[in-house]
């Protein structure tokens, strides 16, 4: 039987990636490409409302980001029994998407979603996923200039708010960070 725990991901996992992923890293070489025609996008009247009022809210960096996010993280659509136990699962992620650290358990969504917000700000872990897997999805939602935008961004937190959560990944070695972004060097 299928609880809610499974299907939201509300599971216990370490906050250090090192730590969940030392017994399944493989070599990028051996991964099986997957193009984004592969991955099941929701289709529901309210994913639609969501991605238009994105697409009209947010910029184009930050739209596309969200979207890559979303893609690396090849989510399916689901049945989800309870509505709040949805919203309370998708929040908490969202709250952590960039809460990275190594002390303490974060859900397995959450994991989820840090791994694939750091590969798409500084390209790490990027051997998780096949080559062209980011090739084909940074083609349908290009870069855009994102490394320099987000590190702008940062920076500007930074200075308006010296006590951000954003400080925590270093002032000046996260902006950095971004910037040396192998991916953002070839895609940006």
């Amino acid at each position: 039987m299928t609880t809610a725990k499974d299907v939201h991901g509300w599971t216990a996992v370490p906050r250090n990636a090192d730590m969940v992923l030392k017994d399944n890293i493989s070599s990028s070489a051996s991964l099986r490409a997957i193009t984004v025609e592969e991955i099941e996008i929701p289709c529901s009247s309210l994913a639609k409302k969501v991605v238009a009022y994105a697409e009209r809210e947010l910029n184009e960096q930050t739209f596309n980001h969200s979207m890559r996010v979303y893609l690396y993280d090849v989510l399916k659509d689901k049945e989800f029994a309870s509505p709040t136990e949805q919203a309370e699962a998708v929040a908490e992620a969202v709250i952590r998407h960039q809460d990275i650290g190594t002390d303490g358990k974060i859900t397995t969504l959450g994991q989820l979603i840090q791994l694939a917000t750091i590969l798409d700000n500084t390209g790490l872990r990027a051997d998780l996923l096949h080559p062209a897997t980011i090739e084909d999805v940074i083609k349908h939602y290009p870069r855009t200039g994102w490394s320099s935008c987000f590190a702008a961004v940062i920076r500007k937190e930074n200075s308006l708010k010296p006590w951000a959560h954003t400080t925590a990944l270093g002032e000046e070695e996260f902006p950095r960070k971004v910037m040396d972004n192998e991916i953002g060097k070839k895609w940006d």
